[in-house]
């Protein structure tokens, strides 16, 4: 016979009473003891203490969303495993929707609230909030000195950019705006206005045109994000905002309406003018929207770190590899 058998045995001929009263000081025991360290640290992590959130404001206080965002007020969390997930997604990347994916699993925006109805001021805040307090706020990057082509390294403090912050106007909190333009009010011998409005992540997300390959669109920067594969995973990078080329290019979308003495019109002819403007009154146009949009001013003046060149250059701040994945 087994020695288990015997046990069992033994435990058969115990009286009821006796092992119901040995199984009631076990349960005892176990209760008197607390949850088991895994089960803290399971129940630790449920309770976002490990990923805490935290409340941020953005730029443009939320008065843009019509009242969606209360003063513009959200939560943001650090980025987890799951964001690892997205960029290890080649669907996903290529399909040019990988940043608004990263903000909707970081961030507590409300349901109705479509994230491409963001300003892009407000989107370009929190991707650098959201790698600040993910990964610190040195983040290290490369510039080429435009006078001796030196590769140089910078480290910037991303908490600085809250420095360079454009709040939002309040005198200019009701789109669209009124811009009068120059140019053609002089040529035309009436005040004539382009009636404009902010450029939204959809605005921007709209200008790319990815021709196959491994290029998506960064909602925010210049230009086509280069995605090439290493072996530790997927990068994603380009060289940095160009709100120039930004307002050229969504001038279409941006001017909804045309204004000549205080009558307005918004048919099809207006795109005729714009197509036909002057670079004076587009710049105008452009020029009011960098005073007035929210968001923050990434422009970076530095100094070339060779010895026998040490000229003063400005950049913006990049978009690089080491964004997401920063270097050990």
């Amino acid at each position: 016979m087994s020695t288990n058998e015997i046990d069992d045995n033994e435990d058969a001929q115990l009286p009821d009473a006796v092992i119901r009263n040995a199984e009631r000081v076990q349960v005892q025991k176990e209760e008197a003891a607390g949850p088991s360290l895994l089960d803290q640290l399971a129940s630790h992590i449920k309770q976002d203490q490990y990923i805490p959130w935290e409340k941020v404001q953005l730029p443009s206080k939320g008065v843009y969303y019509d009242g969606k965002i209360p003063d513009g007020f959200i939560r943001i969390k650090p980025m987890g495993v799951d964001v690892d997930k997205m960029l290890a997604n080649q669907r996903l990347i290529q399909s040019g929707d990988i940043l608004n994916n990263i903000l909707r699993a970081c961030t507590e925006l409300p349901s109705d609230f479509n994230i491409r109805e963001m300003l892009s001021g407000d989107f370009n805040f929190l991707l650098y909030y959201l790698r600040g307090i993910t990964h610190g706020p040195e983040y290290e990057f490369a510039a080429d000195c435009p006078n001796c082509k030196t590769k140089n390294m910078f480290i910037f403090d991303l908490g600085a950019l809250t420095e360079n912050i454009t709040w939002a106007d309040e005198q200019y909190t009701s789109e669209p705006f009124s811009v009068q333009l120059p140019k053609l009010s002089n040529s035309f011998g009436k005040n004539v206005s382009a009636l404009v409005r902010m450029i939204r992540v959809d605005d921007i997300m709209k200008m790319a045109k990815p021709n196959g390959g491994d290029k998506i669109y960064d909602p925010v920067r210049t230009g086509s994000v280069s995605v090439r594969k290493k072996k530790k995973g997927t990068v994603i990078k380009n060289e940095g905002q160009d709100l120039e080329r930004i307002y050229e290019d969504n001038m279409r979308s941006q001017i909804v309406g045309i204004e000549i003495d205080s009558q307005i019109f918004k048919d099809e002819k207006i795109h005729e003018i714009i197509g036909a403007m002057h670079q004076q009154d587009a710049a105008t146009i452009r020029d009011f929207l960098e005073r007035v949009s929210p968001g923050i001013d990434t422009a970076l003046d530095v100094v070339c770190k060779n010895p026998d060149c040490e000229n003063e250059f400005n950049v913006n701040l990049p978009f690089t590899e080491t964004f997401f994945r920063p270097n050990a």
